[in-house]
């Protein structure tokens, strides 16, 4: 991928920042100058670590932000500075971003009822369990409720049917991937996040008094973090019969 960037007649007399109106248009580095102090000035970006360059007037971002949100604040923080040519916005939304308030807690996001299978239950009866709860997981549980697993759509298909075993006989403790950390209700959500994040999974059980209460999941995280995302859009929807 290679940037072609505007020569000359793409600067407009709206572009001149001098007082006469009649002096040449703004330099790259003050183009920069400026939209670094916006960036830091606004909100949604200015706790965000931000590279900006100016190149004949065209500015790129380059970095991570929390939310869509942030990256369209960017995006217009640097249309609207005065001798910008172009803008390529070429933030990263981070998915695991921080949230909005340190405050919250992970009983605030986390989803629940959860839909379980036991210890010695089929892989079959499990996958119905899911196909009629429309989900792609269930939450293995030990006789007394505490989490003893997660098994997935996917640990169906791959460790089950693609490697020769049978539905019908074997377990869900036999397929599902095991509990590899779990929270407390009561647990700060940015504390959460930096678990997943440093653990690399998806959805992480809420466990209290050894019991499970809930499930947290990245799309529990863009409900409360980024609302209007497609993610978030895509897990609060209801559930579709195909």
């Amino acid at each position: 991928m290679y940037w072609v960037y505007p020569d000359e007649r793409y600067y407009y007399e709206w572009y001149d920042t001098s007082p006469s109106g009649q002096g040449p248009p703004a330099t790259d580095a003050s183009i920069k100058a400026a939209v670094v102090d916006r960036l830091r000035d606004n909100p949604h970006t200015a706790d965000c670590k931000l590279r900006v360059d100016v190149k004949r007037g065209v500015v790129i971002l380059q970095g991570v932000v929390p939310s869509r949100v942030a990256k369209r604040a960017a995006g217009d923080d640097c249309w609207d500075t005065p001798g910008v040519a172009d803008v390529s916005n070429q933030l990263e939304v981070n998915a695991l971003g921080d949230v909005e308030s340190s405050q919250t807690k992970v009983a605030d996001a986390m989803s629940q009822p959860v839909v379980t299978v036991g210890l010695n239950e089929s892989v079959a009866a499990a996958a119905a369990r899911m196909r009629d709860q429309d989900i792609g997981s269930v939450v293995v549980v030990s006789e007394s409720g505490a989490p003893r697993g997660v098994l997935t759509d996917r640990d169906i298909v791959v460790r089950c049917v693609a490697a020769g075993a049978i539905p019908e006989s074997s377990t869900a403790a036999e397929i599902c991937s095991g509990v590899v950390a779990s929270v407390k209700p009561d647990d700060d959500l940015d504390e959460a996040v930096e678990l997943m994040r440093e653990r690399a999974i998806r959805r992480v059980p809420v466990v209290e008094h050894d019991h499970l209460v809930g499930v947290l999941s990245l799309g529990d995280l863009a409900r409360v973090r980024d609302p209007g995302s497609a993610l978030a859009d895509i897990s609060g929807a209801s559930p579709t019969a195909v």
